[in-house]
Protein backbone atom coordinates (compact mmCIF):
# COMPACT_ATOMS: atom_id res chain seq x y z
CA UNK A 1 0.00 0.00 0.00
CA UNK A 2 1.61 3.18 -1.04
CA UNK A 3 0.51 7.04 0.63
CA UNK A 4 -0.26 9.31 -2.58
CA UNK A 5 -0.40 12.94 -1.74
CA UNK A 6 -2.52 14.38 -4.19
CA UNK A 7 -2.31 18.51 -5.04
CA UNK A 8 -5.11 19.81 -7.28
CA UNK A 9 -7.07 23.34 -6.57
CA UNK A 10 -10.21 21.21 -8.62
CA UNK A 11 -12.07 19.53 -5.49
CA UNK A 12 -14.24 17.21 -7.56
CA UNK A 13 -10.71 16.28 -9.22
CA UNK A 14 -9.43 15.42 -6.20
CA UNK A 15 -12.48 13.60 -5.09
CA UNK A 16 -12.67 11.08 -7.79
CA UNK A 17 -9.27 10.58 -7.90
CA UNK A 18 -9.41 9.55 -4.05
CA UNK A 19 -12.08 7.53 -4.92
CA UNK A 20 -10.12 5.36 -7.39
CA UNK A 21 -6.71 5.51 -5.49
CA UNK A 22 -8.16 4.72 -2.35
CA UNK A 23 -10.31 1.57 -3.77
CA UNK A 24 -7.12 0.11 -4.67
CA UNK A 25 -5.91 -0.23 -1.47
CA UNK A 26 -3.76 3.36 -0.97
CA UNK A 27 -3.62 5.92 1.06
CA UNK A 28 -4.08 9.35 0.65
CA UNK A 29 -3.52 13.03 1.86
CA UNK A 30 -4.83 16.21 0.15
CA UNK A 31 -3.57 19.21 -0.42
CA UNK A 32 -5.15 22.57 -2.71
CA UNK A 33 -2.58 24.69 -3.34
CA UNK A 34 1.09 24.61 -3.56
CA UNK A 35 1.78 26.61 -0.25
CA UNK A 36 -0.57 23.84 1.34
CA UNK A 37 1.58 21.05 -0.17
CA UNK A 38 4.83 22.10 0.90
CA UNK A 39 3.25 22.41 4.19
CA UNK A 40 1.82 18.93 4.31
CA UNK A 41 5.13 17.69 3.27
CA UNK A 42 6.52 18.93 6.10
CA UNK A 43 4.66 16.13 8.40
CA UNK A 44 4.69 13.01 6.31
CA UNK A 45 6.58 11.46 3.54
CA UNK A 46 4.58 10.45 0.80
CA UNK A 47 5.36 7.68 -1.50
CA UNK A 48 3.84 9.87 -4.47
CA UNK A 49 2.65 12.98 -5.54
CA UNK A 50 0.39 13.49 -7.94
CA UNK A 51 -0.06 17.14 -8.54
CA UNK A 52 -1.46 19.95 -11.11
CA UNK A 53 1.20 21.88 -12.31
CA UNK A 54 -1.54 25.30 -12.74
CA UNK A 55 -2.87 25.82 -9.82
CA UNK A 56 -3.00 29.53 -8.07
CA UNK A 57 -0.69 30.37 -10.05
CA UNK A 58 0.37 29.42 -13.85
CA UNK A 59 3.94 27.51 -12.86
CA UNK A 60 2.74 27.39 -9.37
CA UNK A 61 3.18 22.77 -9.73
CA UNK A 62 6.56 23.39 -11.70
CA UNK A 63 7.67 25.82 -8.47
CA UNK A 64 6.63 23.44 -6.01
Amino acid sequence: MAHVLLVDDDIQLLEANTIVISANGHQVTHAHSGAEAREVLQKINPDIVVLDVMMEDFDSGFEL
